[in-house]
């Protein structure tokens, strides 16, 4: 047909459906546009947009969040803070402020001498030689949990951390949590470390003295001796769909070590325990975070 004979439809019908389910649909002066399209084409194009806004999202939250550390930086210093995650503690206790130089040559000879253990994670063995904590019962931890869905490993790790310190709240208790204070469906978008450490305050007690020797430079077999697993952020390099660049970090909960220096920790990824050198888990940047788990709130 010429275009005459569809202009009665112009302003009448938002498309108009012929034969072969094509569709034609005015786009203006008279002129109309005709193409196929399906129910499922459009949710596709409805999907692949909302995920498109959901990253852009993400990354502007990234740089708000890291421009905001830099912003306090001077803040947290000035008022006797030595590290970001110590500063929304509000915990001096946790400072690393021993700076002399006596102190700076013990600590790079002791990197110097540190084996290295494993650079790759890989499963655990469950060898008989290794540490491993014990629930709050004295009994074997589980060495499998149910997967992450989507950026939920903080939630399913703190759902872990719970279980095995006597409690009995599941990741959705978790999940509703953080829907209810941020707005934040934490399959889709993962928590920062800000919102992490609000939610391991709210949730658990936690080990301060211990914590405060982890940042000073002690590793984490005190805590793991005294029975106490560390929440922790693992960096991943390289981490599939994100820009280069974009500092994406891994939950995870340390819950023993092997002989050849490894800590064994549970990897809500695999759903199961694996181990991973102990240097993997150093990283002074200000996103990184160790807390020594006591209890369950």
């Amino acid at each position: 047909m010429e275009n005459k004979e569809y202009s009665k439809w112009q302003g009448i019908y938002e498309d108009v459906v012929i034969a072969g389910g094509s569709y034609v649909y005015p786009i203006g002066n008279g002129k109309f546009r005709t193409g196929y399209r399906s129910e499922d084409n459009e949710k596709d194009k409805d999907e692949k947009d909302k995920k498109k806004k959901e990253e852009a999202k993400k990354k502007e939250d990234e740089k708000k969040l890291i421009s905001l550390a830099k912003e306090q930086e001077p803040v947290w210093k000035r008022e006797g803070f030595d590290n970001y995650v110590a500063y929304l503690l509000g915990d001096k206790d946790s400072n690393t402020s021993d700076n002399s130089d006596e102190n700076k040559k013990s600590t790079e000879k002791k990197e110097v001498e540190e084996p290295k253990g494993r650079s790759n994670p890989k499963i655990w063995k469950n060898d008989p030689a290794d540490k491993l904590i014990e629930d709050r019962d004295g009994n074997d931890i589980p060495n499998r949990i149910k997967r992450q869905e989507g950026q939920n490993c903080s939630t399913a790790i703190m759902e872990y951390a719970n279980n095995i310190t006597g409690g009995d709240k599941d990741r959705d208790y978790y999940e509703k949590q953080a829907m209810e204070i941020y707005n934040q469906n934490i399959e889709k978008e993962a928590l920062d470390p800000r919102q992490m450490t609000e939610m391991v305050v709210a949730n658990f007690e936690r080990s301060r003295e211990h914590e405060s020797a982890i940042r000073n430079g002690s590793d984490y077999k005190g805590a793991l001796d005294d029975g106490y697993p560390i929440m922790t952020n693992l960096i991943i390099p390289h981490a599939e769909g994100f820009d280069e660049g974009t500092v994406v970090t891994h939950n995870v909960l340390v819950v023993g070590y092997t002989d050849d220096n490894n800590y064994i920790y549970m990897d809500t990824n695999r759903g199961g325990l694996m181990e991973l050198g102990i240097q993997n888990f150093k990283n002074d940047n200000w996103y990184k975070y160790d807390f020594v788990i006591k209890n369950n709130k």
